[in-house]
């Protein structure tokens, strides 16, 4: 799946859960929404910006801070947001993680910009050679009394270069339970995901799994599972090259192993 069919999924998925979009009676007033745009246009900072993106009709309604990057604020839409994403397998794993934060929303759990659902993911902006690693924090902006975020704040902030860090998914605002009920949701449907999605057959996850559990050999694997190592090398083959292929081909490992502890990180393997 290209970044162009992500987003697509990304709007059908929007498209269908917004779907009785003249019975919603939203709870945030417009009063309120502007006092808050105009903290953050009056207090954006040097390698800052954010957008406000709204559901309900799949844009970007509101935005500061683009210019500094090289964008024409005018034309930024979120199919440029999504180009923004150098990696198709972070694009689907953010699209993910959106999709369980969404569907998990509840009207008693959730207020204007409350909770806070935190990820550092890489970004590249215009005219620059490199990418760079950036906190993205997305907050509700617009809400349904039945507790439907239909619209969310996102600001991102420049942290470093970027060098293949994890997303580092984390809720700020949420007792540890809820959060980690939806975190669980997003690893367990990782491995449910279809073939286009997530390219790593079930074998193959179980193999990245048991790197993870203590096996550091293709003979403690193939010990383990029963296999030959014959066998247990052609995977490590193919999981290192669909690795590639998902997360980047400049994804600095160098074997199966070593993407079993990168994809960990990301928090797909637990």
């Amino acid at each position: 799946m290209d970044k162009n069919e992500i987003y697509l999924s990304i709007k059908a998925f929007a498209d269908e859960y917004y779907n009785q979009k003249s019975n919603y009676e939203f709870i945030v007033s417009q009063e309120t929404q502007q006092s808050e745009i105009d903290r953050l246009k009056k207090g954006i900072r040097h390698e800052q910006f954010f957008i406000i993106v709204d559901l309900l009709n799949f844009k970007i309604i509101d935005h500061g801070g683009l210019e500094e990057f090289g964008f024409d604020s005018k034309a930024f839409s979120l199919k440029t947001y999504f180009q923004m994403i150098p990696s198709k397998g972070i694009t689907s794993l953010l699209k993910l993680l959106g999709e369980q934060t969404f569907l998990k929303a509840k009207s008693n759990l959730m207020s204007f910009l409350k909770p806070s659902f935190i990820v550092q993911i890489p970004i590249k902006f215009m005219h620059e050679e490199v990418c760079f690693l950036t906190k993205r924090t997305i907050s509700p902006w617009q809400m349904t009394r039945c507790g439907k975020i239909t619209a969310y704040l996102a600001e991102f902030t420049i942290i470093k270069t970027y060098d293949f860090e994890p997303l580092n998914p984390r809720i700020k605002g949420l007792s540890e339970e809820y959060s980690n009920i939806i975190l669980r949701e997003f690893n367990k449907n990782f491995n449910q995901l279809k073939p286009a999605d997530n390219p790593f057959s079930p074998r193959e996850i179980l193999i990245l799994k048991e790197y993870i559990g203590g096996a550091k050999s293709s003979k403690d694997l193939a010990e383990s599972l029963g296999l030959k190592i014959n066998t247990v090398n052609s995977y490590n083959k193919s999981i290192l090259e669909k690795a590639k292929q998902f997360f980047g081909e400049n994804l600095p490992l160098n074997t199966a192993f070593d993407v079993a502890k990168f994809m960990s990180k990301q928090g797909l393997l637990k």
